[in-house]
């Protein structure tokens, strides 16, 4: 009689190595998912960054701030401070903001213009990351799947 070949893994060896896959991928999926969560917005954050710092250098040049513009649209006139920058982004949209008040703040009649920048995102956990990102020192708020944060008031 032959015997048996004893090369290759048994059913309680097999078992076993599957269990262990399983915790490490339970523990290291939700890990991942955090860490894209917060690339994307320290990305958003540089994005708002140079937006920023073109509507600025904008404002230098010409005396006004850049006109509005809808939700993924580089407003007009801003275009040249960008180069090639896109308001359209995977995880989230951009939109400059350029709110005229005729009578002013309620607080601060002064202050005729509002700027800032909103992200409208589909993903609330992002939402709230960016917030925490950039919304630390800044007026910010939050419509739906719309953040918004001021900029500048005029």
């Amino acid at each position: 009689m032959r015997l048996l070949d004893q090369r290759g893994f048994t059913l309680v060896e097999g078992m076993t190595v599957m269990l262990i896959l399983g915790i490490v991928t339970r523990i290291a999926i939700p890990q991942i998912q955090d860490v894209r969560v917060r690339a994307q917005a320290a990305q958003a954050l540089g994005d708002f960054r140079v937006i920023e710092h073109a509507a600025q250098e904008y404002l230098a040049d010409n005396n006004q701030p850049p006109p509005d513009a809808g939700t993924g649209i580089v407003p007009a006139g801003l275009e040249s401070y960008l180069e090639g920058f896109t308001f359209n982004k995977p995880a989230y949209q951009l939109d400059w903001e350029n709110w005229v008040l005729p009578s002013g703040l309620p607080k601060h009649p002064e202050t005729r213009v509002l700027l800032g920048v909103s992200i409208s995102i589909d993903n609330p956990v992002l939402g709230e990351a960016i917030v925490r990102l950039v919304g630390l020192n800044r007026a910010h708020y939050t419509l739906g799947n719309k953040y918004t944060f001021i900029l500048e008031a005029l």
